[in-house]
Order: structure tokens, then C-alpha cells, then sequence
């Protein structure tokens, strides 16, 4: 189980670094506005799926269901008092996941759910940090791996650096 919750914690902090990044109005004029017109779809197509990747990955780790892999089947035992308050600040992402992605409806108010979360984007990084750091812990405590501390910033900076220099990877 540590595992599982070791890999999407990973995938979960890859995708909202790379959602960050493609948000990020710095990297946007880094990127020139030549780039994301001539791929505009394809940009289209992957902030919105970076997004909706990271909050279903990070929320999965707050469902309540016996049968779930969840960071509440971990030994909480093992972690400072703060658990209880991640704990419910996951689960009001939990709940926004299931309303605004998971079981949309036709009568639901967008605006009204996300705001109803209160979360900003530093509060989306802060719950992702805290749990990655949560993790960690209980991980060193069973001597079990961490979360890599791997980043995927270089490698998007230089897939922009090829793109804009016309770099042919592969023979067309």
C-alpha cells in the first residue's frame, strides 16, 4: 500500500508542477506566444488534463471507503497532530473531485463548488506538500522509499527550448 499511495503522490506532484507551469504567466511569454498559437490545441487539451490528473490523484488519497488505498489506513500514530486538519482539507478536495469531475451534473453552480472549496492554488500546493511531507515520514519511520525528489521543470524548459529552435528529434 505504501507504495501505491508513494506513486500517486508522485504522478499527483508531476501533474500540478506541469499544470503550474502552463498557468504560469513567466513561463507563458518564456514559451512565446508563437508556440502556444501554433499548438494552441494541444495546450488546450493538456492543462485542463494536468489539472484534473492532479486533483483525482491527490484526492483518491483522502476517500473514506474501507476498500480504498488512502492515506487514513496509514499509522497515524506515527504523524503529529496536524493529520487531523490535512485530513479535512483533503477531504474538501475529495469532495470537490466528486462534484466538479467526477459526477458532474447539469445543475450544478461551478463557481459556487469551487469557491466553496476556499482553496487557492498556493492552498492546492500547500495540501499536496504537506502530504508528500506526511508521507515521507511514515515512510522513513517503516524504512520504506520517499517520494523521489524528482522534477519534471528542466525537462518541459528544454521540450520548449526544441520546439522553439525546430529541433527533429525524429526523421519526418
Amino acid at each position: 500500500m505504501l507504495s501505491d499511495i508513494r506513486d500517486t503522490l508522485f504522478h499527483a506532484k508531476l501533474c500540478y508542477e506541469l499544470w503550474r507551469m502552463l498557468t504560469d504567466d513567466g513561463i507563458r511569454q518564456e514559451m512565446g506566444l508563437g508556440i502556444l498559437n501554433r499548438y494552441s490545441m494541444v495546450f488546450r487539451a493538456i492543462r485542463p488534463a494536468l489539472y484534473i490528473s492532479f486533483v483525482i490523484k491527490l484526492a483518491s488519497l483522502f476517500d473514506e471507503r474501507k476498500d480504498s488505498i488512502s492515506i487514513d489506513r496509514l499509522n497515524k500514530a506515527l504523524v503529529s497532530n496536524e493529520y487531523g486538519e490535512l485530513w479535512n482539507e483533503g477531504r474538501t478536495l475529495y469532495k470537490y473531485r466528486s462534484k466538479m469531475i467526477a459526477h458532474r451534473n447539469k445543475t450544478m453552480d461551478w463557481g459556487e463548488i469551487a469557491k466553496g472549496t476556499g482553496f487557492s492554488y498556493k492552498d492546492l500546493e500547500m495540501l499536496l506538500l504537506q502530504t508528500c511531507e506526511m508521507f515521507n515520514v511514515i515512510a522513513k519511520l517503516q524504512n520504506q522509499e520517499p517520494i523521489p525528489p524528482l522534477s519534471c521543470k528542466h525537462d518541459f524548459k528544454r521540450l520548449v527550448k526544441d520546439i522553439k529552435t525546430g529541433l527533429k528529434l525524429i526523421p519526418e
